[in-house]
């Protein structure tokens, strides 16, 4: 095991790198990045014959042609390790061979063949010349005991592989180009060809027959855009409405130029300008309330002023003789009254009549005083009576003066007599 120099012009990297044995076989590990060992040769894990077309084999994968992977700015299709920005068209690193050490070249994606001498045989003093870099050659010579020596440096190095092209733009998205000859030296640069008709972002503009004109911008593919429509002046002689202040009317004259005139006076104007607004102090507060001009030029309502502490709460009686509860807001007005709790059975006042007649009265705690009755024997002091503590009637006393008993409704409705008295009246 040695470690091998990879060379591009203008860097290099080092790899460590197992080289074929004397008997000029291979294994997976002394292949170049990319290629396995297939019957003693270095070879693509997948052959430029497997890939459909317009891919290339990029470590053993079929991929697009153009990829770059290792942005060195050579495609998988000419870079024969799209993986590292070090190796492109030109690169060599050494082998070795039956009679002695040699270059593989980097040439249209793909590795050559190792450039050691496969006749081992040599004239003491003899030189061999062989192929290294873009269209170089490095020189051997043989030693004295009748064998290849080491290969010498790789000189003559041209600036592009064969058969390569390059462009760049030129005037109106045109484009310059050139190829790479069979020395590995660039042509000259083309004429400039496939301009567009414009620069982009430029415009240009023509009259039209209202006195507008219309206009046209060039795109970035160098083309003119459409025309804009004409009309963005006017007939001369005619009249527009147009607003003014506080929602107002004016009109305005189109002019010899095609050019609208100055408004005349604005008429059927508002009180006030949408959006303004008037503040007044609330009567006995250190605040003030507020009023906003709406989108009709019309004032509208004054915000309230405060009545009471934001998170007050206050009861107040609802229904028969229930109670709700309302909160002080942020702004410092009541809120809106809860639920209605605790009514009684009726509204003071409400009336009920009996079967019999009678009637029942509710009272000022919205309950009925009495059940509903209708018995008719006075006699009967247990019998229930309509309304508590009503007289229901008087009996004489059997002695002088003359005394009388009352029977009345006692408590619970139940008819009770009474002591004997002085009868009223």
């Amino acid at each position: 095991m040695f470690a091998a120099v990879w060379a591009i012009a203008g860097c290099s990297a080092i790899f460590p790198l197992e080289q074929p044995d004397s008997t000029g076989s291979c294994s997976d590990a002394g292949c170049p990045p990319g290629q396995v060992c297939v019957d003693g040769v270095c070879a693509g894990s997948c052959l430029d014959a497997d890939c459909p077309e317009g891919t290339a084999c990029s470590h053993g994968d079929c991929v697009d042609e153009t990829l770059d992977e290792d942005g060195d700015g050579t495609p998988a299709r000419d870079d024969c390790d799209d993986r590292d920005p070090d190796v492109g068209p030109g690169s060599t690193y050494p082998c070795e061979g039956a009679c002695g050490s040699g270059l593989r070249t980097c040439a249209a994606g793909r590795w050559s063949d190792c450039s050691a001498p496969t006749d081992c045989e040599c004239t003491p003093g003899e030189t061999r010349s062989e192929d290294c870099g873009l269209c170089g050659d490095a020189e051997r010579s043989c030693n004295g005991d009748g064998r290849w020596g080491d290969l010498g440096p790789c000189d003559g190095q041209g600036e592009c592989e064969p058969g390569d092209s390059g462009e760049q733009s030129c005037g109106n998205c045109g484009r310059l180009s050139r190829t790479c000859d069979e020395g590995c030296r660039w042509s000259t640069w083309s004429a400039c060809e496939g301009e567009g008709a414009c620069s982009p972002g430029a415009t240009e503009d023509r009259a039209c027959d209202d006195c507008s004109s219309e206009v046209r911008s060039c795109g970035l593919d160098c083309r003119w855009g459409d025309w804009s429509e004409c009309g963005a002046g006017c007939a001369p002689g005619d009249i527009r409405e147009v607003p003014c202040a506080r929602c107002g009317r004016a009109t305005s004259t189109c002019g010899a130029n095609c050019l609208w005139g100055p408004a005349l006076e604005c008429e059927d104007q508002g009180i006030c300008e949408p959006g303004d607004v008037e503040t007044l102090m609330c009567p006995g507060e250190d605040v003030d309330h507020q009023r906003t001009c709406n989108g009709e030029c019309e004032w509208g309502e004054w915000s309230l002023c405060p009545t009471c502490e934001p998170g007050e709460t206050e009861r107040a009686s609802c229904g028969s003789c229930g109670q709700s509860t309302r909160t002080c807001q942020e702004d410092g007005t009541w809120g809106p009254a809860g639920q209605c709790t605790g009514e009684g059975a009726c509204h003071p006042g409400d009336l009920v009549v009996c079967e019999c007649g009678g009637q029942l009265v509710c009272n000022k705690d919205c309950s009925w005083p009495c059940p509903c009755t209708c018995g008719n024997d006075y006699t009967d002091v247990n019998a229930i009576c309509e309304d508590q503590d009503a007289i229901v009637d008087r009996l004489d006393c059997f002695s002088v003066d003359p005394p009388c008993i009352e029977l009345h409704c006692g408590p619970g409705c139940a008819r009770e007599w009474g002591d004997c008295i002085a009868c009223p009246g």
